[in-house]
């Protein structure tokens, strides 16, 4: 917060902007007056767009990476610097008259060119941050993930997991029956299609978080309470979250939602026998019904490939594991109404079949480099 810029003298005020990250490039650029505004930004623009649209100014400096980039521009005695972040601009003008706040009208007319365009409501799927411990800050990434309704998709899989996932995503509140959800079975039976299900059945209450490295997750409290200490007002006014998933949060008069954390393939953090120590149980156990987790109401959904009777036993006490669904191979008559319902022949199927595999049969099968030396492509649907 800088203080207030009619109680500084004009000496004062002239040295805080030049104190302005940047502005000591400019050598004996001295500003007397500042202006700022944050406006929506196309995230597809980029700076070389920026600058056409700006043909007076000269280019000062660039800074560019992956998901961020600063323009600093300049026209006689008047300075203007953009940082764009997906989908927003943080436009700033400097003068060395009182004319800053012209500038920057001009600037931000100029921006509406590339202003994002509309977008139809989208609700075949959910917003999902993607998470990753960095050196010095937790680094994020918001994802629109395309997500089926569970109705649509139930028939894939065998009676008791369709039963099972039939009433934990018919639960009004699942944080009510604890905040451990466990889905495991072998690869390839659709554990990671029946989550995106589940979070699209959730989107109103749960914000899908996925940690991308979940062993870092779980040793670090530093980690999970730099997610876990968001707030729905603080979100709001973070510069360096997206604009679409902070729309996502439903504004400053919805309900605040809590976090479905997603790890996936992560059983070494449950196992009895598993490497990770002692430590990471206990944050673990703490995070799922300790009184951390008591005070959060998250939920932690995690996924694997290991049968669960290796998990350790605390993990899977009633009031902290909300259900632990097992995902199997399809019988071969399983496996086989499957194929017969979308019109595919049930020859010669094996005793215990995955989905993936039946899907693959289905579309024709994956491209294989054939004895005869001939391309067999998948059928085209």
């Amino acid at each position: 917060m800088h203080p207030d810029r009619l109680a500084l003298t004009a000496e004062l005020w002239q040295d805080l902007l030049r104190n302005r990250a940047y502005v000591h490039i400019l050598g004996d650029f001295v500003p007397r007056s500042s202006s700022r505004h944050e406006v929506p930004l196309d995230p597809a623009a980029t700076w070389e767009e920026i600058a056409k649209l700006l043909p007076g100014f000269e280019i000062v400096k660039v800074a560019n990476d992956h998901a961020r980039w600063l323009l600093i521009l300049k026209r006689g005695g008047h300075l203007a610097g953009i940082d764009a972040s997906r989908g927003r601009a943080v436009v700033e003008a400097m003068s060395t008259s009182l004319d800053a706040q012209a500038v920057l009208d001009e600037v931000v007319k100029a921006l509406e060119a590339r202003a994002p365009q509309e977008e139809a409501a989208r609700d075949d799927g959910v917003w999902v941050e993607f998470c990753l411990a960095g050196r010095h800050r937790t680094d994020r990434v918001s994802q629109f993930v395309r997500c089926p309704a569970w109705g649509a998709i139930r028939n894939n899989y065998p009676d008791a997991t369709r039963t099972a996932v039939d009433t934990l995503v018919a639960l009004p509140d699942p944080g009510k029956h604890g905040q451990l959800i466990i889905w495991h079975g072998p690869t390839g039976t659709g554990k990671t299609y029946a989550l995106r299900a589940a979070m699209l059945a959730w989107r109103e209450r749960f914000l899908p978080t996925v940690l991308t490295d979940p062993e870092k997750f779980a040793a670090s409290p530093e980690y999970y309470f730099d997610l876990s200490s968001d707030s729905r007002d603080e979100a709001l006014n973070d510069p360096d979250l997206p604009g679409e998933f902070l729309d996502d949060l439903g504004g400053a008069k919805a309900a605040p939602r809590r976090r479905l954390f997603i790890l996936e393939d992560s059983a070494a953090l449950l196992l009895r026998d598993g490497h990770t120590g002692p430590d990471v149980l206990g944050r673990l156990l703490n995070m799922t019904d300790g009184l951390l987790g008591q005070g959060r109401e998250d939920l932690f959904l995690v996924t694997f490939n290991e049968d669960v009777a290796r998990i350790d036993p605390a993990f899977l006490r009633p009031g902290r594991c909300v259900a632990h669904v097992r995902f199997p191979l399809h019988s071969r008559d399983s496996a086989a109404a499957w194929l017969k319902a979308r019109g595919q022949a049930p020859d010669g199927l094996a005793e215990a079949v995955s989905l993936a595999d039946l899907y693959a049969r289905a579309s024709g099968g994956p491209i294989q480099d054939a004895e005869a030396g001939v391309l067999k492509a998948p059928k085209k649907g």
